[in-house]
């Protein structure tokens, strides 16, 4: 680093309250360099959390990590594996419905669930699963339970 950079990079941590410049010479800068804990900076639990309402689900793949976790890296019809790479996210309401991309209604799928889904509502698409053996009896109930939980708010993924 040249020296200008090196004063550049200086006159910055100043600014910032990272350093105080003590003394300026010829022969060079003498700073004070202040230690995280002598900075007035916030904590962690601090900061308020994340308003999940207010967050889009389905942009970008940018919380399909946090979607999968929820969902115990599984698709949420068929219960097959799934993984970031093979996922689709799908609207447990389609958007014909006027549907969001909150948490309360993106989740993970299959490409197969996510192609015959389409404009179909998850409780159709779910009794279609179980109709072709896919779900067992017990899986099944506990499916539309785990979309009420869904659609009530109570399935919530950890960011």
């Amino acid at each position: 680093m040249g020296d200008w950079k090196a004063h550049e990079a200086l006159r910055s941590l100043h600014q910032k309250g990272s350093i105080t410049i003590e003394d300026r010479s010829r022969s060079g800068h003498e700073i004070r360099v202040f230690l995280p804990s002598d900075l007035n900076l916030p904590h962690a639990s601090d900061e308020p959390p994340p308003d999940l309402a207010s967050i889009d689900f389905l942009a970008g793949r940018q919380y399909v990590d946090a979607l999968l976790a929820r969902e115990g890296g599984r698709c949420f019809y068929c219960l097959r594996e799934a993984t970031r790479d093979t996922c689709k996210l799908d609207h447990a309401n389609p958007q014909a419905d006027g549907a969001d991309n909150s948490y309360r209604n993106i989740v993970v799928s299959c490409h197969e669930c996510n192609k015959l889904i389409q404009d179909m509502r998850a409780e159709e698409h779910l009794r279609r699963v179980f109709r072709r053996n896919l779900l067992s009896d017990s899986e099944f109930k506990g499916r539309i339970a785990t979309l009420e939980a869904l659609r009530k708010g109570d399935f919530v993924p950890e960011l």
